[in-house]
């Protein structure tokens, strides 16, 4: 037997509420109430959508000028990369930054539109809750009522009108005394006054020049008596045969380091300079010749470089440059293990197809010394 629906029982939750007889342009938020939410919908909605507007159009231009400003003209600053390399990097990243332009408005639009997935998810969550608060209709719902019917918004206020123009200003019946002038100079005034400023700034620079010329003469008083203290000295040291052996080190030890230093900084300049990049590094024939040794196959002179290379770092102890160090040692290390991979296979193919069954005499690795090399390989690791 089919129960009847009880005709006042608008939202078809079983019960009789309030809710059911709430007209649906007073409840604008749909929970049942009507409170100040519901007269601030409109005012709420509208500034919700100028704010996700306006914060919209800021997101999209800051990606617009991050990629124009900042890294579009930061891939290739190198003058002296190759116009082919220039071209690939410029065209990859234009098509990347055109795919990022097909979805950055969708992903916009679902942060801060109100239409699309945005709204579908509001509008699920919002059923959501309603159907929490609601309870299970005991009876089947019945169609709505024609009567209750949500009615059409009212129409928007018109424009106020435009504000009168404003008035002009008002009359001056008292006009302002001019500004007092200055007063007049005399020439016999202006003479005395040049005369004075001369014979001052005179008196200045002789006291001025005065002072120079006693601390000039401080000066090479001072270099004298030290010029002879380091003559009674040398003399005094002469005497001796450990003098003797302290003046001849003096002697030989300038140059040697002098030379010395001039050496490390070629080898740490050419091999890593600090106003070059990596495409300024191949325009130098030092810095070519330095990279071909560090990548080089052979073992002996790998650990050799690189000893080197660290002694010379060992002087200042800087981090940056062991941390470069590190990094050029490992980058090294890989292309010198794809050399020596591509010349075993050559030595490989050698003696097993243009001249096959003499691997035991001149196949790869045969008159190398493996104590050595495994020595020198545990050397660079404990190096790097």
């Amino acid at each position: 037997m089919l129960s009847m629906r009880n005709p006042l029982d608008v939202d078809g939750d079983g019960v009789v509420s309030r809710s059911d007889f709430m007209p649906t342009f007073l409840d604008r938020d749909g929970d049942g109430h009507f409170g100040f939410g519901d007269m601030s919908h409109d005012v709420r909605t509208k500034a919700k959508k100028a704010a996700n507007g306006y914060m919209r159009d800021k997101v999209e231009q800051m990606y617009v000028d991050i990629y124009l400003l900042r890294l579009k003209p930061g891939l290739t600053a190198d003058r002296r990369m190759p116009w082919p390399l220039r071209k690939m990097i410029h065209e990859v990243v234009d098509d990347m930054w055109h795919m990022l332009r097909l979805e950055l408005p969708k992903a916009l639009d679902k942060m801060f539109g109100e239409g699309g997935e945005a709204a579908e998810e509001k509008a699920e969550e919002k059923a959501a809750a309603l159907e929490k608060k609601k309870r299970p209709p005991s009876l089947p719902p019945s169609p709505p009522s024609p009567l209750l019917m949500p009615l059409p918004s009212a129409p928007s206020l018109p424009p106020s009108p435009p504000s009168p123009p404003a008035r002009g200003p008002s009359r001056v019946f008292f006009k302002p005394a001019p500004p007092p002038a200055a007063p007049e100079t005399t020439e016999e005034e202006e003479w005395a006054a040049d005369t004075i400023g001369y014979f001052t700034r005179r008196k200045e620079d002789v006291g001025i020049a005065t002072q120079e010329a006693r601390e000039r003469k401080a000066a090479r008083l001072l270099a004298c008596y030290i010029r002879r203290h380091l003559t009674l000295k040398r003399k005094k040291e002469a005497r001796t045969l450990l003098g003797r052996i302290k003046i001849f080190h003096r002697r030989w030890e300038r140059p040697f380091r002098k030379t010395a230093d001039s050496w490390r900084s070629w080898l740490l300049y050419y091999h890593m300079p600090f106003d070059q990049t990596t495409f300024g590094k191949f325009h130098m024939w030092q810095s070519v010749l330095l990279l071909a040794i560090a990548a080089s196959p052979v073992w002996y002179l790998r650990a050799s470089f690189f000893t080197i290379f660290l002694g010379c770092l060992m002087r200042d102890m800087e981090e940056f440059q062991f941390v470069r160090f590190i990094l050029g040692l490992k980058g090294s290390g890989f292309i010198s293990g794809v050399i020596a991979a591509v010349k075993v296979s050559i030595d490989l193919w050698q003696c097993t197809v243009l001249k096959p069954m003499t691997c035991h005499l001149n196949g790869p690795g045969i008159g190398n010394p493996v104590f050595e090399q495994i020595v020198i390989i545990c050397w660079l690791q404990v190096v790097a």
